[in-house]
């Protein structure tokens, strides 16, 4: 890993620093974070931080390297981007002058930076995590999990929550790196994990939700969808919501019953955004909706189009999307009315963070741009009227929510429990070590600590657990699930 550090040339340079910054547009400042994908762990979309009064325009622009798949995060003025040529950067909120640091890992970077206890955790293409410390971009520690991580990391104070493309989902230590548990799963894991109320909660291609205890990874449940989940879940007062590709909306209890289902007539490929008693999805098509989260009727619904669209997230009361035309959208939360639009020159694929009175998007072509509002008059824009329908939210055809098992059928192909010592490996000899502290300007090869080789020990044979129609739920693949604790060397 190599990297530069403008926090700690301008610390070592003392009166310098100060010349050195004159001259530079003053940022906004202030308390307000947005530590990771989605505002926090439990991928709600809801922040308590102040949105810039339309209309909005450009206050600040940087560009790095490689695309930019990734949603900004935004901590004590600072904003942390990563890139698909491997680039980690921290960059000053005014998104003026050179970075504050910059570093390259191993790998393109498709994962959302999480930050939390004065680090940066991320996944990458290499199959590491990786932890940076937000000072300088030093490692503090990076884990070989044998998987690429395409997902943005979920931190949740001592843990950090990831999934994998080889449909492997990782617990591991924030402080270190090492594995506390790992879960297998009969499909890929594209999106964060969310973690709320002590457990942690995977959606998976093969159509299942699958709900762990977070501490140690003990199986709380399994819930059978009616298709693909491509988005992340979100947690909200004792519930779990998850969209899937066959266009369904469904709303889960702690111990994996349903609550309801709701079509939202397309593929739900964006998370829900969940807080205030409302649930927003978004459609492929672009229709979006929002919903009670307690029997899912809908409040209102619009018909924006032109998907496909980021995951929406909601402060002041306002629902921010991102398109892929560059188009940044406002919908007021009480009516779907629209408050603003704001049109980029690129495409927007990662959902924004807003901090201070200010809305930060990565566009893909690879820049940051901070927008604040302007005096400016904005250009007259035709839009649609929001329409209001029928409650269209039904449940089972019981007219209750289904009773689902909490521990599958023992006869059911796929699941399988395994354990093994905290001394035998998550998966190749040596490649499946953390490596830490790396030491600054070196070549990132870090520490040498690896998990010792072993063989899984079978313990068991398969113990454990919209506008009109409802999707039919069908069991779509059964996961298979595995736990290894995993020693790792700092």
């Amino acid at each position: 890993m190599t990297y530069f550090s403008r926090r700690t040339v301008l610390a070592s340079l003392g009166s310098l620093a100060a010349a050195g910054a004159a001259g530079r547009v003053a940022g906004q400042s202030g308390t307000e974070q947005w530590r990771q994908f989605c505002a926090d762990a439990a991928n709600t979309g809801f922040a308590d931080v102040t949105l810039p009064e339309p209309p909005v325009a450009p206050a600040g622009e940087t560009t790095l390297d490689g695309e930019i798949r990734t949603a900004p995060a935004v901590v004590d003025d600072t904003v942390y981007v990563a890139d698909t040529a491997g680039t980690v950067a921290a960059l000053s909120t005014d998104l003026e002058g050179d970075p504050e640091w910059s570093v390259e890992v191993g790998g393109a970077v498709h994962s959302s930076p999480a930050v939390a206890n004065d680090r940066v955790f991320l996944g990458a293409d290499d199959s590491y995590v990786y932890a940076l410390s937000t000072a300088d971009g030093s490692r503090d520690w990076r884990r070989n999990v044998n998987d690429p991580v395409r997902a943005p990391v979920t931190v949740d104070g001592a843990r950090v929550v990831a999934g994998g493309t080889n449909a492997i989902g990782y617990s591991l230590s924030s402080s270190g790196g090492s594995q506390v548990w790992r879960r297998v799963t009969s499909g890929e894991i594209l999106a964060a994990p969310a973690v709320a109320g002590g457990i942690v909660y995977f959606g998976s291609t093969d159509g299942v939700l699958y709900a762990q205890e977070a501490g140690g990874g003990g199986r709380e449940f399994r819930f059978e969808t009616d298709g693909e989940i491509g988005a992340a879940p979100a947690a909200f007062e004792g519930a779990v919501y998850v969209g899937t590709r066959a266009g369904s909306l469904v709303s889960v209890t702690r111990s994996g019953d349903e609550r309801w289902q709701y079509d939202a007539g397309a593929a739900v490929t964006a998370s829900p955004a969940t807080g205030q008693s409302r649930a927003v999805v978004v459609s492929e098509r672009g229709t979006v909706a929002a919903l009670s989260t307690g029997a899912g009727i809908e409040q209102w619904r619009r018909e924006l189009g032109g998907g496909p669209y980021t995951d929406p997230v909601v402060v002041d009361g306002t629902v921010l999307l991102g398109r892929a035309d560059g188009t940044l959208v406002g919908l007021v939360l009480a009516d779907g009315s629209e408050r603003f639009r704001y049109t980029v020159d690129g495409s927007l694929v990662a959902p924004p963070a807003v901090a201070n009175g200010r809305i930060y998007v990565a566009v893909a072509d690879g820049r940051v741009v901070a927008l604040e509002h302007t005096d400016e008059a904005p250009t007259p824009t035709a839009t649609a009227t929001p329409t209001r329908s029928p409650p269209t939210t039904r449940t089972p055809e019981s007219g209750t929510a289904t009773d689902r098992p909490e521990t599958d059928d023992p006869g059911s192909p796929g699941m399988r429990t395994e354990t093994t010592d905290a001394n035998d490996s998550a998966g190749t000899t040596a490649a499946n070590g953390d490596e830490g502290n790396g030491e600054a300007g070196g070549d990132g090869s870090g520490g040498d600590g690896s998990d010792d080789a072993g063989t899984p020990t079978d313990t068991s044979s398969g113990s454990g657990p919209g506008f009109g129609v409802v999707g039919a739920l069908a069991g779509l693949g059964v996961g298979a699930w595995r736990l290894r604790d995993g020693d790792s060397e700092e």
